[in-house]
């Protein structure tokens, strides 16, 4: 699945993976806060672009939580950044 983000700077489309059985309540909340922080500015799509050429697939549950976090920006997420824990 795409989402095409549109900006400023003109339009994106970002290959995202829905969210499905066996992802946790912490990466749901980890996806949210990285599509608020794309539409913020705060963050880059072409990051999660770039990952997904380089790499492809899904990455395991431990690997893709590590990503997501470092996406948004925090190695440990709490109340202040939007992510419950």
């Amino acid at each position: 699945m795409f989402l095409v983000l549109e900006s400023d700077d003109g339009t994106e489309e970002v290959r995202v993976w829905a969210a499905a059985k066996g992802y946790t309540s912490q990466e749901i909340a980890l996806s949210q806060r990285l599509l608020t922080r794309f539409r913020e500015g705060a963050a880059d799509p072409g990051t999660l672009m770039a990952w997904s050429r380089d790499h492809g697939g899904t990455p395991r549950p431990p690997e893709r939580e590590a990503l997501l976090r470092e996406w948004v920006g925090t190695e440990n997420p709490g109340t202040e950044d939007g992510v419950q824990r």
